[in-house]
């Protein structure tokens, strides 16, 4: 990916899977808009109404252009064009394995993932605690 090879017409696409308060989508727009000067598109996607509401709003206030949320879940996520890179950052339980379907199957370039494990891990160890209480017999 070269900075150069994009232009307003045909900027460089990112999708924030669980942007959440977007503090990381605004930082890479910040980043790639102002300080390497490279056309952007950004949509930040979640499921919080009164968040991406939030998000929004500031990136108008803010005169972000190209930045924009959308409320919804990364299963059901489609855009006309694909995606350059996909942004997830802790994205909940099973989210992160969505948007990394999602970027594998739209091509994109670029994958920039820390997944969020807690959520599972606890389901997970809620069942093993609750199979060992019942095999265990106190007196």
């Amino acid at each position: 990916m070269n900075g150069a090879s994009y232009t307003q017409e045909n900027p460089l696409r990112i999708v924030d899977f669980g942007s959440g308060k977007s503090y990381l989508t605004f930082a890479v727009y910040y980043f790639l808009t102002e300080l390497k000067k490279i056309p952007v598109y950004i949509t930040g996607l979640d499921l919080k109404e009164d968040v991406i509401k939030n998000c929004d709003s500031l990136a108008k206030k803010l005169g972000c252009k190209n930045l924009e949320f959308k409320i919804g879940n990364i299963a059901d996520y489609s855009s006309e064009k694909n995606p350059d890179i996909i942004i997830t950052l802790h994205a909940c339980d099973t989210a992160t394995d969505f948007a990394l379907d999602y970027a594998v199957k739209h091509n994109a370039k670029a994958i920039l993932s820390v997944p969020c494990c807690q959520h599972e891990i606890n389901s997970q160890l809620e069942k093993q605690k609750n199979q060992i209480r019942k095999s265990v017999r106190f007196n």
